[in-house]
């Protein structure tokens, strides 16, 4: 029969974790977890701290593949450029599903589901609380909950189901139905917090601090609400003050482009900034802002990990030359310190 469940989240990061988690304090025995970097298919304890802990089946793909599963829902909660190996692994494995939810930042993730499998079978999250990942550990911050919907109501009768199981673990979910105006808002806020943090490499705050940067989101904001209104999409909240008000509750935290520009890893901005501007362009709006900020922080891609390696490489050189010198004499301190 292979693996049953209710819920199946691919993902185990912060926000995978936070769903895990709340899922399974809802339905305990019917929530498994796919994750790469993974061995085998045993129980593991998940530590949201500010939520709780939970015990779960956790698998790798392979594991998946060689024992079949079977899942009511599928939460994707990996970042938006692992889709579509998201999707091949999901085929590849012969992963049954009736509703695949997506959990993304930005444009494009949810189209390429709903592209894979059809409409009626696919539906959007939208996260507004925090939580990073600490190690083994995942620290919520903030409980701002999630908005439910899809793009092209009626959504699945099992969104509401879903929405009901998140309720009863704990988090607050608001259903919308139509989840267009919610994604662009959330995306409007996104577009200026993360490039913005990114490249001065400041926390959320630094915007509010500074006239420059504030004038800055502000524009980026206004270009998207100019890509918006060509679209007939009006936004659920006026999102210059929502902009503020994100800022405000997560002013001490580092945005998630920084983490990932920090630790070496790719970013969304393609699927934030960079979606924008070709949006833009697609309808015949301008978008400079967002393009110039796509560039540049695909530039601090590249540039900010050519530079840590380079600066590890120096430090392993000097250490090497170090051990050596010390190595033939011993009266000489570690790493050169006097």
């Amino acid at each position: 029969m292979g693996i049953q469940a209710r819920y199946l989240v691919v993902g185990l990061g912060a926000v995978g974790s936070v769903l895990a988690v709340t899922l399974a304090e809802a339905r305990s025995e019917e929530v498994i977890a796919i994750t790469r970097n993974y061995e085998g298919c045993r129980s593991e304890t998940i530590n949201v701290v500010g939520l709780g802990e939970a015990r779960l089946r956790v698998c790798s793909w392979n594991e998946a593949k060689k024992l079949g599963v079977n899942a009511t829902t599928v939460l994707i909660a990996t970042k938006a450029y692992d889709v579509p190996a998201v999707i091949s692994s999901l085929k590849h494995s012969k992963v049954q599903a009736d509703l695949f939810v997506s959990f993304q930042n930005g444009l494009g993730s949810l189209e390429l589901l709903e592209k894979t499998y059809g409409t009626s079978r696919v539906a959007a999250g939208i996260v507004y609380f925090g939580a990073t990942r600490l190690g083994k550990v995942v620290e919520l911050r903030g409980r701002g909950g999630i908005v439910l919907g899809c793009r092209h109501p009626p959504c699945n009768p099992l969104l509401r189901e879903l929405a009901t199981d998140l309720r009863r673990g704990g988090l607050d979910v608001k259903d919308v139905g139509w989840i267009e105006p919610y994604r662009w808002l959330k995306l409007a806020v996104n577009a200026a917090i993360n490039p913005l943090t990114a490249i001065v490499m400041r926390e959320n705050g630094f915007i509010l601090e500074d006239e420059r940067a504030r004038q800055l989101a502000e524009s980026i904001v206004l270009e998207v609400v100019s890509v918006t209104s060509r679209l007939q999409i009006s936004l659920p909240r006026d999102p210059i003050q929502e902009l503020y008000t994100v800022l405000r509750l997560t002013q001490n935290n580092l945005s998630s482009m920084l983490q990932d520009l920090l630790q070496c890893k790719p970013t969304e901005v393609d699927y934030i900034n960079g979606a924008i501007a070709l949006k833009a362009k697609e309808v015949g709006v301008d978008a400079k802002t967002n393009e110039a900020l796509w560039l540049l922080v695909k530039m601090l891609e590249r540039a900010h990990c050519t530079n840590n390696k380079l600066e590890n490489e120096r430090i392993r050189e000097e250490r090497e030359v170090w051990r050596a010198r010390r190595d033939s004499n011993p009266g000489l301190p570690p790493n050169g310190q006097a």
